[in-house]
């Protein structure tokens, strides 16, 4: 039986947004934007080294070997990322668990199939979801454990305290994905202060129902807040110990006034409970 955190939100949403893929060397940095001049971004700004142990949740997204973006454990044969992370990179793909960092330790598994959100649109960044089939099981450890899952159409009151974590950079300008899995706390926004912060922007991003806001729960004690940036795409951000949230997008990293944008799972549960059977 699954324990109900949050309260059922209304049916017939939409969804948005777009994020950046990374690469072990360098950037990817695809800005999914409409020919926007933007810092969308990816990583872990202003957050503290951490092990595996702690996120035993915590994958990484790899294409032909190369360091894409971040991913949770769903089951022994599933795994859930962002769309717009498998939408580029689809060849020889593989993803590596039960490490604190994204080149070494753990274990690699090949991908046998991707699938992605049909409703997914590199526009609108709707339901930036993909599922991922894995050729070999998991053997779940102390490093390797399953996200638990909210219900559908769940809302996550504003003010609730979240963790992010992933491999991406520790600042907006840099292009250098970080080795060590790093951890931050943020915490859920009022939805509609978010919307008129984006839709008042150059960017003009629609912030939808189908969406989640985080940002850090004290900006005031430091220039750049807490968030995630570059690399962090299709990780999880963990709400009351459920994933609530796929990292998808936001501008720049850590700016004032524009938190993080996470894709809303308990928005996308239907579809997942379709593939997985979860």
């Amino acid at each position: 039986m699954k324990h109900s955190l949050f309260k059922p939100s209304p049916q017939g949403s939409r969804l948005l947004i777009r994020k950046m893929s990374f690469t072990a060397t360098g950037i990817l940095f695809i800005f999914l934007l409409k020919n926007v001049e933007s810092g969308f971004r990816f990583q872990i700004i202003h957050g503290y080294d951490t092990a595996i142990k702690n996120h035993p949740h915590q994958a990484s997204y790899h294409s032909q070997n190369v360091f894409v973006c971040g991913a949770s454990v769903l089951s022994e044969k599933y795994v859930l990322t962002a769309a717009h992370c498998t939408e580029q990179y689809r060849r020889d793909v593989t993803v590596r668990v039960g490490s604190s960092f994204y080149n070494k330790d753990g274990v690699v598994i090949a991908v046998a199939e991707i699938f992605q959100h049909p409703g997914f649109d590199l526009i609108s960044y709707n339901n930036d979801f993909s599922v991922l089939l894995l050729e070999q099981e998991l053997a779940f450890s102390d490093s390797i454990k399953p996200v638990y899952l909210p219900n559908d159409n769940e809302i996550i009151p504003t003010g609730t305290e979240c963790k992010i974590s992933g491999f991406g950079v520790k600042a907006e300008n840099s292009m250098t994905a970080s080795e060590q899995l790093q951890a931050t706390d943020v915490i859920v926004v009022d939805h509609a202060k978010c919307a008129e912060s984006y839709i008042a922007s150059p960017l003009f991003f629609e912030i939808t129902e189908q969406m989640i806001c985080a940002a850090d729960a004290d900006p005031e004690s430091s220039k750049d807040n807490r968030d995630s940036c570059s690399g962090d795409s299709g990780g999880a951000i963990i709400c009351s110990g459920y994933q609530v949230g796929v990292i998808s997008a936001g501008n720049g990293c850590g700016r004032e006034n524009f938190p993080g944008i996470y894709a809303s799972v308990a928005q996308g549960r239907g579809w997942i409970r379709d593939i997985t059977g979860i």
